[in-house]
């Protein structure tokens, strides 16, 4: 039996959808992936997932986001295709220094925070389009450290 599911939503990029979208992804990957050993990479991929989405609603004049969840085996993948302008946000960020706490450069943290977190973030062009893909292993239960 496949265990794949997949959500698809559309949305209108304004920052209280995306917190809906956000929230949304939690409780799909609470209720996928069962195992509390998973709480903190699920945290971890509602961070950048939320990073993603809120860069691309600063930077990239979108009218209109469409975003697909699917959940299979032990990853999850987050894609988000939107309409604008050419926003890469997976182009190399900048280091951000821990001592450095004030002018953070612009995309130091976040850009850093999908980097770091993600275990693989992709960014294609297509004609007027832009879609971004981030991923997220999960350990199986006989990986899992007790």
């Amino acid at each position: 039996m496949d265990n794949t599911r997949r959500l698809l939503i559309s949305f209108e990029p304004v920052f209280h959808n995306v917190d809906m979208v956000r929230a949304a992804v939690w409780g799909i990957c609470i209720d996928y992936f069962q195992l509390p050993a998973n709480a903190a990479s699920i945290m971890d991929f509602c961070l950048i997932v939320t990073e993603l989405m809120n860069n691309t609603l600063e930077h990239a004049n979108a009218r209109e986001f469409h975003a697909e969840l699917l959940l299979s085996d032990h990853e999850a993948v987050f894609r988000l295709l939107y309409d604008g302008d050419l926003f890469d946000p997976t182009a190399a960020a900048t280091p951000v220094s821990q001592s450095q706490d004030t002018d953070i450069p612009e995309g130091g943290y976040s850009l850093a925070l999908i980097l770091a977190l993600g275990d693989g973030t992709e960014y294609e062009r297509r004609e007027n389009d832009n879609m971004v893909v981030l991923r997220k292993t999960f350990p199986a239960s006989a990986e899992l450290e007790y």
